[in-house]
Order: C-alpha cells, then sequence, then structure tokens
C-alpha cells in the first residue's frame, strides 16, 4: 500500500482513499509521497524519549522534549509554502 506524508500535519495518509480527501476538498497541499518502509518506522511506536516529528519535509524521530518547537518550526513552514 502507498501512502503520503503531511509535513504540517505530521501524519499518514492512504493513497487509497486520496480520492475521498480531495472529494472533500481536505487532501493537505503538503503531501509528499513515502515509501512502505518510511511509513513503517514512523508510524509504529516511537522510540524512547522521541516523538514523531519533521526534518526537511520529512518524517524523522525528534527529542520529544522538543515537540513545541518541532510544531512550531512545522507552522512555519506550513505557512511559508502557502504564501509563496
Amino acid at each position: 500500500m502507498s501512502y503520503f506524508f503531511s509535513p504540517s500535519g505530521i501524519c499518514f495518509f492512504p493513497a487509497a482513499i486520496k480520492g475521498l480527501y480531495d472529494a472533500a476538498g481536505s487532501w493537505p497541499t503538503d503531501a509528499v509521497s513515502v515509501s512502505d518502509e518510511v511509513f513503517s518506522e514512523f508510524s509504529k511506536e516511537a522510540p524512547s524519549g522521541k516523538t514523531r516529528g519533521v526534518v526537511d519535509g520529512m518524517p524523522a524521530w525528534v527529542s520529544a522534549d522538543n515537540v513545541d518547537a518541532v510544531k512550531s518550526a512545522t507552522s512555519t513552514t506550513s505557512q511559508s509554502s502557502t504564501t509563496s
């Protein structure tokens, strides 16, 4: 199965139901296709002290201590891409 990753939502979407999101007008504009390996790695339970975040637009394990910084950086990136 194929998946997309949304950096702004820090979440995955199955490609199989992209049409439903498109029809509802809710497909994330920043969604990028990811490999099954990336989906598998970052959809499982995070390692101790880590949480799923975003590095260079892709999912990454980041320090759970930096969750607010990750969300802030993601919001800034998302806003920049929508104003360009």
